[in-house]
């Protein structure tokens, strides 16, 4: 089966924002402060830190992976102009992120699942240089920098 990019429906895009509405309210709570995206990667990382324990059960996993998975969204809509699309595919319906004019494809949920398995603290900043680069030799810059 070829690859199918479509726009993500509406009810899925809210549901989305839902999850980043929750996330954004327990980190200003706890005096964590995210702004405007893009975010800083320091910030997010003090965002993991504040909400992320290993091992993380299986409870809390789907909330942490699609909470931190908008706030991708949310940032690299901002940097890079980014549209939220659903892949289909062999394996069923995927949300992803597309450049729409190089086709760069990223997948900010399973960046974030991928993430919790490695175990990995402060995963913010190696991931935003790594897509940065990857834009770059597509010839990109970001739209805002970070704050």
């Amino acid at each position: 089966m070829d690859e199918q990019l479509s726009k993500l429906n509406p009810v899925a895009e809210g549901m989305l924002i839902g999850r980043t509405l929750v996330i954004r309210k327990i980190l200003d709570e706890a005096g964590i402060n995210l702004g405007d995206p893009p975010f800083s990667p320091d910030i997010l990382d003090r965002a993991w830190e504040h909400v992320v324990v290993y091992p993380v059960d299986p409870e809390s996993r789907e909330w942490v992976i699609g909470s931190f998975g908008g706030l991708l969204i949310e940032h690299f809509r901002s940097r890079f102009g980014f549209k939220l699309m659903e892949l289909t595919d062999e394996h069923g319906p995927s949300i992803c992120l597309v450049e729409m004019r190089t086709k760069v494809q990223l997948f900010p949920f399973d960046t974030v699942q991928r993430r919790i398995l490695e175990q990995r603290s402060r995963p913010f900043g190696e991931l935003f240089t790594q897509i940065d680069n990857i834009m770059a030799q597509q010839g990109l810059a970001p739209s805002l920098s970070p704050a």
